[in-house]
């Protein structure tokens, strides 16, 4: 059988929508965001007081004043993304430009960019308790996957994504925890896994890194945003840890280094790529080459997308003569594309 390689974005995460827009399944997409950090913002400043004081750096500190900071930095972020595409565009710019970012914020201390990453597990997990995942992630897990829940050994996963839509559906599947691979060291991921995610995840991690993975009660959910704020702010309120979530970006290219040998052991004898939602931003490109040239026997590339012919412009960019004949656009998205072979 042909070694089958899928590469995943934020399309393949996007769900449903109802006849006005509403997020019926999944996860909000770029041109969502900002009305879903101000629903975000609007839950978490409506919390009533939970029943102990906020411990940071072993110092007691009101519920509500430590429940303003974070309604704050919701907003502090909602107006920063004004004319900005994504939020990964904003953290594109937090990292070449902290300085100024600092001073504009008025934090004398700390790590905004770090901020941000905390604020995004925040954000993502809060979307994940509210939202159903995509369910087309149920039927292709339920076409793909062995007799004893794993990936088969002629495919692999790379996935720009960093929510956790696809290990959500495994675990209320399998009633197991999909192995998983991030570009850092850590405890908890394994490097045999089937499924290489190349940001990271927006999650709140302790050993065990599926372990905020279902927070379907509300209130372990403010308790471990709580927990999250208290083991990375100082005593003043001004952040100064990414705490404990595994989030990265494209331009952290030395962490993408740190573990890329296991992705391209992986991809090396692939045939067919398969992309799912996925655009090809220049921000990305320089990883996305790589990737590309790491597959040297592609014989056939699937784009699936609404548009598909858009996606397929941009990824010749990175292509060779040859690749760029052999793409075939994919236009229904009902359901993700599995090739015969």
């Amino acid at each position: 059988m042909s070694k089958v390689v899928y590469l995943l974005g934020a399309g393949a995460s996007y769900g449903k929508r109802n006849g006005m827009g509403t997020i019926i399944e999944g996860l909000p997409i770029m041109n969502e965001i900002k009305r879903e950090l101000n629903e975000f913002r609007i839950w978490f400043g409506n919390i009533e007081n939970i029943d102990r004081p906020i411990i940071i750096l072993e110092n007691e500190r009101p519920f509500k004043e430590v429940q303003q900071y974070i309604v704050n930095a919701i907003e502090f972020m909602l107006d920063a993304l004004e004319g900005r595409k994504s939020i990964d565009c904003l953290a594109k710019d937090l990292y070449d430009n902290y300085d100024s970012w600092a001073e504009e914020a008025n934090v004398s201390c700390g790590n905004l960019y770090g901020y941000l990453k905390f604020l995004m597990a925040s954000f993502f997990l809060f979307e994940q308790h509210i939202h159903p995942h995509d369910t087309r992630y149920d039927s292709f897990l339920n076409t793909i996957l062995t007799s004893e829940g794993n990936i088969p050994e002629n495919m692999y996963l790379l996935t720009w994504n960093y929510d956790m839509q696809l290990e959500l559906a495994y675990q209320m599947k399998t009633g197991k925890q999909l192995p998983v691979c991030i570009p850092v060291e850590k405890e908890g991921y394994t490097t045999d896994a089937k499924v290489f995610k190349i940001n990271g995840s927006a999650n709140y991690f302790n050993i065990n890194h599926m372990d905020c993975l279902v927070l379907k009660n509300e209130k372990e959910l403010i308790e471990r945003m709580f927990h999250q704020y208290a083991i990375t702010h100082s005593e003043d309120g001004r952040f100064f840890s990414s705490g404990t979530t595994d989030l990265y970006f494209a331009w952290e290219k030395e962490v993408f280094d740190q573990k890329s040998q296991f992705l391209k052991r992986n991809t090396k004898d692939a045939e067919i790529l398969v992309v799912i939602g996925y655009s090809f931003p220049d921000v990305n490109a320089i990883i996305d080459k790589e990737i590309l040239d790491s597959m040297p026997n592609l014989q056939r590339i699937y784009v699936q997308d609404k548009n598909p012919q858009n996606v397929i412009q941009q990824m010749k960019l990175l292509l060779n003569e040859r690749l760029r004949n052999c793409i075939e656009p994919i236009f229904d998205v009902t359901k993700y594309f599995i090739p015969k072979s």
